[in-house]
């Protein structure tokens, strides 16, 4: 027996069929084991992302430099990273895409706009495909903070957005002076990333990001 699943009620899909619709589509099924590192598209060398909350100053300079790079202008609500802050805790920590291991955010999308590029290994949205129908944000660990539901120039009507990596490029690491943000080359140990991971995560759930500025 197939497994099914739905999702809010609103779609149905059986699994063998899901896969098979990939397959005639070309597009990667996030589920399968992700490369360990990225590849950068500007050097062709592996990389690992990874981001340590303790080094965040909160200067939002990593805002500004993404949505300088994906709109030409400076817009908060462009950007694709989102620095919050617990003004109690006297805290801040820049929240984007997780790149997660079996992406929901791929496995629900009914017109199968979200996979993982097959050269960078990085979790992307097809504009073109995506009818904005809000499934990816439903489901994705961190919701509204990381996908945003707009309109996009070039574009009918409204997209989800969220980080790409710039493809394999983050110009918000380029910019992170504090190190907060660092996109280096890979080594063959993932140890820094599973550690720094850790402890974001801990350091987000203490946070209570909903309530945070």
């Amino acid at each position: 027996m197939e497994t099914e699943y739905s999702i809010r009620n609103k779609y149905i899909k059986n699994l063998g069929d899901d896969v098979h619709r990939r397959e005639q589509l070309n597009v990667l099924h996030v589920l399968e084991t992700p490369p360990s590192a990225y590849k950068s598209k500007v050097t062709g060398k592996r990389m690992l992302w990874y981001i340590d909350p303790t080094k965040c100053t909160g200067c939002k300079q990593c805002v500004a430099a993404c949505s300088l790079t994906k709109t030409m202008r400076y817009e908060h609500e462009e950007s694709r990273i989102y620095v919050k802050r617990a003004e109690s805790l006297g805290w801040s920590i820049p929240l984007v895409c997780e790149q997660c291991v079996s992406a929901p955010c791929a496995d629900v999308c009914p017109v199968y706009a979200i996979s993982r590029d097959v050269e960078t290994g990085i979790v992307e949205i097809d504009l073109g495909k995506c009818i904005g129908c809000r499934l990816c944000r439903y489901v994705c660990p961190w919701g509204k903070e990381t996908i945003r539901i707009r309109e996009v120039e070039g574009f009918h009507g409204l997209k989800a957005v969220k980080c790409d990596l710039c493809g394999g490029d983050p110009a918000c690491a380029k910019v992170c002076i504090a190190g907060a943000l660092q996109w280096v080359e890979f080594t063959g140990d993932s140890e820094l990333k599973r550690t720094t991971s850790k402890g974001r995560a801990r350091d987000i759930a203490a946070m209570n990001v909903e309530g945070c500025i």
